[in-house]
């Protein structure tokens, strides 16, 4: 509605500014009035046109102004709205100053033309008053749009710090899952061997001499042992009638029973079969 009221006040100043009707010399004055009338509709037209280059950069400030108001903060865009909203700004402050210069330049114009009145110096002030008002709209959007961006970086550092904390996290919980694994797999895992004695022997596995029992080593090299599960190892074939365990294990959590004129290992409660040892030595002579 400003810039309307700015017309309207224009277009009264021009019209009393239009050169009257002379009484004398009326044939002699008539081209020196309608240069002056022509001269003064130019002008009146560079002011009009003055008048809405203002009302749209008025416009365009309150389109920004919006933006940075309304618009919610965007950790991924924001950047981009950033610069997109630093650009605008940086237009719409050029073509305040090239409306200030036109401005400066029409005043110049009037006042030599011999059109210039008061009314027509009172629509110059309200337009100059006008793009003084908008320079310090602009410098209070460029504060704001400064913050907006400090807050954007603060926001973008707070982000990096919680993926970074996202990250350890899950690096730690990764190897956690990894030791886990790991501690099951050896907590569940035995060993088993069945061999003959002088095998065992060879493999340092057992010691036995004369007049001593045969008993296991206690720095044998479990190379020779097959790896297992306790969970779902419950039987093993001895492969010989004369088998027997030399590993100590509970009686009461496995049984030998005969099958196919051998025998087979059976083990009814790993739990506590394995709670001695983790290594299973057959002996199978």
């Amino acid at each position: 509605m400003k810039h309307i009221t700015v017309i309207l006040v224009l277009s009264a100043a021009i019209a009393a500014c239009a050169p009257k009707e002379p009484t004398e010399s009326r044939q002699d004055l008539m081209e020196a009035s309608r240069q002056e009338l022509a001269t003064a509709v130019s002008e009146r037209d560079m002011l009009f046109a003055l008048v809405k280059e203002i009302a749209v950069d008025m416009e365009e400030m309150k389109r920004l102004e919006n933006i940075i108001s309304v618009t919610p903060v965007s950790a991924e865009s924001g950047v981009r709205e950033y610069s997109q909203l630093r650009n605008d700004m940086s237009a719409l402050k050029r073509s305040l100053n090239q409306r200030r210069q036109r401005l400066a330049e029409v005043e110049e114009q009037l006042q030599q033309s011999g059109l210039f009145t008061d009314d027509l110096q009172d629509v110059i002030d309200i337009m100059r008053k006008q793009l003084d008002t908008q320079a310090s709209e602009i410098k209070v959007l460029n504060t704001r749009l400064l913050k907006a961006n400090s807050s954007i970086a603060a926001l973008n550092t707070t982000i990096d710090s919680l993926n970074h904390s996202i990250d350890k996290a899950n690096n730690q919980r990764d190897s956690i899952g990894r030791n886990a694994a790991r501690f099951e797999e050896e907590l569940y895992t035995c060993y088993y061997i069945v061999e003959s004695k002088s095998a065992l022997k060879d493999m340092h596995i057992i010691e036995s001499g004369f007049l001593r029992p045969t008993r296991l080593t206690r720095d044998f090299d479990n190379s020779a042992f097959i790896a297992g599960d306790k969970r779902s190892l419950g039987a093993l074939k001895m492969t010989s009638d004369k088998a027997r365990l030399l590993s100590n294990h509970p009686d009461y959590s496995y049984e030998i029973i005969d099958n196919d004129n051998t025998k087979m290992l059976i083990i009814k409660d790993p739990e506590n079969f394995w709670s001695h040892t983790n290594y299973l030595v057959i002996q199978t002579d």
